[in-house]
């Protein structure tokens, strides 16, 4: 029997948010562009999850918009009391919760993966600690994030260590400048403070970092502190 995605139109009072989403919206944004475009990207339903798994912040712009009194978009019908009703997808559901938190994972990471993305620009869409606790819950692990990049997220807390103990890093950088002249810059960042949990994430903060100082020439070395 195929499994079929069908379509059905839902009260947007009705609709259950997932209530562990990590992800971070943007919801000014989103009603700019439902305003602009309408409303052409049906959120999911996973009813192993018992809520929607994908477009939480697309419903949350809807709620906001029609509270401020907006006129509905395209896309948006009406009941008969009034209240704005928006396409959903049913029908294809994870086999567990587990492998429905891991979809909404990976449905939020493949819009930003490719090109030179790295793990920090995927971090940046999250609460850090939300995202931490599905990642350490997810035995199977993701398409969009290997098992380094979960160990990173996640952490590695040492017994004989408090893991909410907060410490601080800095980092030299060396840089070669456009004109093939060695310089160094020391202490042009941090410290940086975090608990010592999340530790191993100083790395790819670093070469974050390195990014946003790269007109300043090409880094050469990092060390840090």
């Amino acid at each position: 029997m195929v499994e079929r995605i069908r379509i059905e139109y839902v009260r947007i009072d009705q609709a259950a948010l997932w209530d562990r989403n990590p992800k971070q919206h943007d919801i000014g944004a989103l009603v700019q562009s439902i305003e602009r475009y309408g409303f052409r990207d049906a959120p999911i339903y996973d009813s192993t999850l018992e809520a929607i798994v994908a477009g939480n912040g697309r419903l949350t712009a809807l709620r906001m918009m029609m509270q401020q009194g907006h006129e509905p978009p395209r896309g948006i019908a009406l009941d008969e009391t009034g209240m704005w009703c928006a396409p959903v997808q049913f029908g294809i559901d994870a086999a567990s919760r587990m492998q429905a938190e891991a979809f909404a994972i990976d449905h939020n990471n493949l819009v930003v993966t490719g090109g030179d993305t790295e793990l920090w620009d995927i971090l940046a869409l999250y609460d850090r600690q939300a995202l931490a606790d599905i990642a350490a819950s997810i035995e199977d692990g993701f398409v969009t994030l290997d098992s380094a990049s979960v160990e990173l997220i996640v952490g590695n807390n040492d017994d004989d260590q408090d893991p909410d103990e907060t410490i601080a890093w800095s980092f030299q950088v060396h840089f070669k400048t456009t004109r093939g002249e060695q310089k160094e810059l020391v202490g042009l960042v941090g410290p940086y403070f975090m608990p010592r949990s999340r530790r191993k994430l100083m790395p790819e903060f670093f070469a974050a970092m390195l990014k946003s100082y790269a007109r300043e020439g090409t880094p050469m070395v990092v060390v840090d502190g």
